[in-house]
């Protein structure tokens, strides 16, 4: 390995990086290999039967949409077949008030409910109002073109910061007309601020405001009117038949048969930079590797601190990135092995609840979420933190559990890796999952500790052990907030995934726009940049597409 030499080396094989190594390969005709730190690739497209033998849980991103992949599934006619098969729920979204646990509000999935009716029916039992106003958003969404500039927006590179993006130039465009119920000062407002000022019923808010936190926008941050638009964006989730990792398997398999090379176990400590272009790589061994291009897969942090160097970067540009907060998204995301799913007191009146995607357990609060982030941010932990949960079995998806048998996904929301000791996080995790059960139990008698069959408690501490990107345990790897999102995404200097003071560099990630998920745009967006700047081949522009 030592005497090999590539067209471009990327560091990291984690879910960005492995698409764009995909398209630099199979469109790029270049010659690419991927070095991994870690024992596979796919990063947070894992899954594992670490619950228990005959169980699968997804370790990280668990919940997606096919349109998360729309160019691979466009691109690579074989993405599906190798692996990227998707099942959905009948509904998306659902809340049960955990004193009052017959109350309850379902979103139904845009599969299942088109129109959005039979939701609006479930919202209208709080409000008419908010019922009309949610088909007002659906439409906005689904039929008057908010969904197509949305995936224009993230599936392209982003603009200059002073230029409109699609999905800014569609809302301005929309507060035009006369019966917009948005306007710009809806729009910067906070989502708890907005949304007492677009719906009626605490209810829905909610359970839009939990959705919310659990993502990338804390309902407390200004700029968080478009985020009521998430009951548009739920309603089109899925999940992966078999476990998210099968992503990563069908996007491995592509690489390889079109000639990619991969090594795991391999560490890469530093970019070779010589007279201010990048030259290869070297590795925590002393290996050198060189390349004409390379692509950086990690966050910026590792980025600019270790593989680059301050030396190599403006002031101004090391100090942002030195700036960046990755302290707030922390998950506790647990999967249980069960003898069966939850079933909902709730039920009683709407038996759907029972195979709902997500069901949070709420006080119904819309501000809940917002409390909870106070008391994070202040080091402390919430006495009672919201308990949110999804399940599997054999008729949702028969290949992640024995016949007969459950899992379930459950998810609240924490403090970093460093704030506790290692023995005190042992304790801890062992005290969570047992609130996890009993507050499920508050709303779903069926399930006890006796229903236990295992568990995977995976929290920031495993996260953070786990991924050099993930140090402090954030999922999301930086924290989403107006100024790193979008075209600032992570900061304005490298936001278009070229790296300025160092030629031939290109960097992609979670951090990188448009939003923090599994979704493959990053990847496919860098590939995009490389495009441009060595005249490769634009699958988009062959196939007519606009991303």
């Amino acid at each position: 390995m030592a005497d090999e030499k590539f067209d471009v080396v990327v560091i990291g094989g984690g879910s960005k990086a492995l698409v764009a190594a995909l398209y630099l390969q199979a469109y790029g005709g270049m010659n690419v290999c991927v070095f991994e730190r870690m024992h596979e690739l796919g990063g947070s497209w894992c899954s594992l039967e670490r619950l228990a033998p005959g169980f699968i849980g997804d370790t990280h991103s668990s919940t997606m949409s096919d349109w998360y992949f729309l160019p691979l599934l466009y691109d690579f006619p074989k993405f599906e077949e190798y692996g990227a098969k998707f099942f959905g729920y009948k509904v998306g979204l659902a809340q049960v008030i955990k004193d009052d646990p017959e109350n309850s509000l379902l979103i139904y999935s845009y599969f299942d409910d088109p129109t959005g009716e039979k939701s609006a029916k479930e919202i209208a039992r709080y409000s008419e109002r908010d019922a009309e106003t949610f088909l007002k958003f659906d439409d906005m969404h689904f039929r008057e073109g908010r969904r197509e500039a949305l995936l224009e927006t993230i599936f392209n590179l982003a603009p200059p910061p002073d230029q409109p993006d699609p999905l800014e130039r569609w809302y301005r465009e929309y507060m035009k007309r006369k019966d917009a119920i948005l306007d710009p000062q809806i729009m910067m407002m906070s989502m708890i601020d907005s949304g007492r000022a677009l719906f009626e019923s605490v209810e829905y808010r909610a359970l839009m405001t939990s959705v919310i936190a659990r993502m990338d926008i804390n309902p407390m941050k200004p700029m968080g009117g478009g985020a009521w638009f998430i009951a548009q964006g739920r309603r089109e989730n899925n999940r992966v038949v078999g476990g998210t990792h099968n992503i990563a398997h069908a996007v491995i398999r592509l690489f390889v048969e079109n000639g990619g090379k991969f090594y795991t176990r391999k560490e890469v400590d530093k970019i070779i930079i010589e007279n201010g272009t990048a030259k290869g790589i070297r590795l925590v061994d002393g290996t050198e590797v060189g390349a004409k291009i390379v692509v950086s897969g990690q966050d910026p942090y590792q980025l600019a601190f270790r593989l680059i160097g301050k030396e190599h970067l403006e002031r101004k540009v090391w100090m942002k990135v030195g700036a960046l907060d990755r302290s707030e998204n922390m998950i506790n995301c647990y999967t249980f092995a069960l003898h069966d799913i939850p079933h909902y007191r709730a039920a009683s009146r709407n038996p759907d609840i029972d195979t709902a995607q997500w069901v949070h357990i709420a006080n119904g609060d819309d501000a809940e979420m917002a409390k909870e982030a106070c008391l994070r941010y202040a080091g402390i932990e919430p006495p009672c933190p919201q308990v949110r949960c999804c399940p599997t079995n054999s008729d949702i998806d028969p290949t992640r559990q024995p016949e007969g048998k459950a899992t379930l996904l459950v998810e609240t929301l924490t403090l970093p890796k460093d704030f506790r000791s290692e023995r005190e996080w042992l304790k801890y995790k062992m005290d969570m999952a047992r609130h996890m059960i009993n507050e499920i139990n508050r709303v779903a008698p069926n399930i006890t500790w006796d229903s236990v069959i295992g568990v995977d408690t995976n929290s920031p501490y495993d996260i953070g052990s786990r991924h050099l990107n993930m140090a402090t345990g954030n999922q999301l790897v930086v924290d989403p907030n107006p100024a790193t999102k979008g075209k600032f995404a992570p900061i304005i200097e490298w936001a278009r995934h070229r790296i300025p003071g160092v030629k031939n560099l290109y960097a992609t990630g979670s951090a990188w726009s448009s939003f923090h998920s599994a979704y493959c745009g990053q990847g496919y967006k860098c590939y995009k940049a490389v495009a441009e700047d060595f005249d490769l081949r634009k699958p988009w522009e062959e196939k007519g597409r606009p991303w």
